[in-house]
């Protein structure tokens, strides 16, 4: 393998590979497309515009838990957006409600539900103070719940942002990598942007977890 990269520099050892390796080095690798990916944010701020719509309603309503009842009660289908309000994509919360109980009492919401019962309306309802989303809605905000989402999933975009930098240094590596690939006398397959489970499905090679990283190969 070290021939490989001999040949294609024009280098006779491995320190002065790796000299050229540090000398080379580039201060980024970010393209304009790293920072937010707004197609996925449209997309999903554009799944729930009709219950964010809704949800406007309550914005400085000053019957708010009764016409939250209600808006429960006639769009049961509101109930899924409420995670994201609070920057969370999970569907099943579970919150411990009262930290000075010694027993520690533990509610479970299911924001999946259909179809609410009049005691599950009250739980929710019993959520938004809690949780502090009644006074947003009375106190914060004045006109769109779809552009405070669109904030939200701007700001949750970036946890992506490390996938797309390993995209985006493949990306970076690939024609490097060919080129030297090609100037070699032996032939190589050069795969990207694959999955572990592509080596175990085409090549038989097991890679395990990241406490043991050497693949295994299944003979």
């Amino acid at each position: 393998m070290d021939s490989i990269y001999f040949n294609f520099l024009g280098m006779k050892n491995l320190e002065d590979v790796i000299e050229k390796f540090h000398n080379t080095l580039v201060d980024t690798n970010r393209s304009y497309k790293f920072f937010v990916d707004w197609d996925k944010v449209k997309r999903h701020v554009d799944k729930y515009k009709i219950e964010f719509n809704i949800l406007n309603t309550l914005i400085g309503n000053k019957q708010f838990d009764d016409d939250l009842k209600k808006i429960l009660s006639n769009y049961p289908q509101v109930l899924s957006t409420i995670p994201i309000l609070l920057a969370i994509r999970e569907q099943k919360l579970t919150v411990i409600d009262d930290f000075n109980d010694k027993n520690f009492s533990i509610v479970h919401y299911d924001f999946n539900k259909k179809t609410l019962t009049n005691t599950d309306i009250d739980d929710i309802v019993e959520f938004f103070e809690k949780t502090g989303l009644k006074r947003f809605f009375l106190e914060l905000s004045s006109k769109s719940v779809q552009d405070y989402v669109l904030g939200i999933e701007v700001g949750m975009d970036t946890n992506a942002r490390k996938n797309r930098s390993g995209d985006a240094m493949e990306l970076m590596l690939k024609p490097m990598i060919e080129k030297i690939a090609s100037n070699g006398k032996n032939s190589f397959n050069i795969l990207f942007q694959k999955k572990f489970q592509y080596l175990d499905d085409n090549y038989n090679i097991h890679v395990n977890s990241s406490s043991e990283p050497t693949p295994s190969y299944r003979g």
